[in-house]
C-alpha cells in the first residue's frame, strides 16, 4: 500500500497547479519513503487540501482508494451551522457549508462519498443555493465591505448550479423532495450567464 500510496501522491504532484500542495506532496512522499510517518498521517497532511475545487478531482483519480479519509478529515458529519436559523449564522459557516456542498458533488461519483454525501446532507439540510443569495456580489465591493473575502476560493453561481445538478442527477429520490426548489429555478431560470441558465 506504502509503495502505491508514493506514486499516486508523485502523480497529485506532478499534476497540480497548487504550489502548496506540491510542496505537501514532496514532504509527504520524503516521509513515507523514510518511514517517519503512517499512511493515516500522510492522509491527514494531504487532506488540507481537498477542500480545494480542482485538487479534489485529483485526489479523486489517484487516492481514490483513501478518498473517503481525505473527505472525513476535513468536512466533519455534523452542524455547519450554529443555529437553526441558518439567516443568522456567520459568513464562514455559509461559506464552509457551500465549498463542503461542492466537494461533495465533485466527488460522489465515489460510491463511498455519496454515502458520505447522504449523512452529510442527513445532518445539514440547507440546500447550497439558499446560501448566500447572490453572493456573487460579494466579491464585486471594496474589500473592507467584502462578504466572503476569507474564502479560500471563488465560489461563482456556476459552481452552485453544477452542484445542485450534480446532487440531483446522482441522488434524485433524496433531493427533489428534500429541497424545495423555488428559489433555484427563481434565480438561475433567467440568469444572464446562458450556461448557468436552468
Amino acid at each position: 500500500m506504502s509503495e502505491n500510496t508514493i506514486v499516486a501522491i508523485g502523480r497529485i504532484e506532478e499534476e497540480t497547479t497548487n504550489s502548496d500542495l506540491v510542496k505537501t506532496c514532496q514532504h509527504v512522499k520524503d516521509a513515507l519513503q523514510k518511514k517517519t510517518i503512517e499512511i493515516t498521517e500522510a492522509i491527514n497532511i494531504l487532506s488540507d487540501h481537498i477542500l480545494n475545487f480542482e485538487d479534489a478531482k485529483l485526489f479523486r483519480k489517484h487516492l481514490s482508494n483513501s478518498l473517503l479519509a481525505l473527505v472525513s478529515a476535513r468536512i466533519p458529519l455534523k452542524p455547519v451551522f450554529s443555529s437553526s436559523n441558518y439567516d443568522l449564522c456567520n459568513d464562514s459557516e455559509k461559506t464552509n457549508h457551500l465549498e463542503f456542498c461542492i466537494i461533495l458533488s465533485t466527488l460522489c461519483d465515489h460510491p463511498d462519498i455519496l454515502q458520505y454525501t447522504l449523512k452529510y446532507f442527513q445532518i445539514n439540510t440547507v440546500p447550497p443555493f439558499e446560501v448566500f443569495i447572490h453572493h456573487e456580489d460579494s466579491y464585486n465591493v471594496a474589500p473592507k465591505k467584502r462578504r466572503l473575502l476569507n474564502c479560500r476560493q471563488k465560489i461563482s453561481d456556476y459552481r452552485i448550479v453544477n452542484c445542485c445538478y450534480t446532487l440531483l442527477n446522482k441522488l434524485p429520490n433524496e433531493f427533489s423532495t428534500k429541497w424545495d426548489w423555488t428559489n433555484f429555478v427563481t434565480n438561475f431560470s433567467y440568469h444572464e450567464n446562458a450556461e448557468i441558465k436552468w
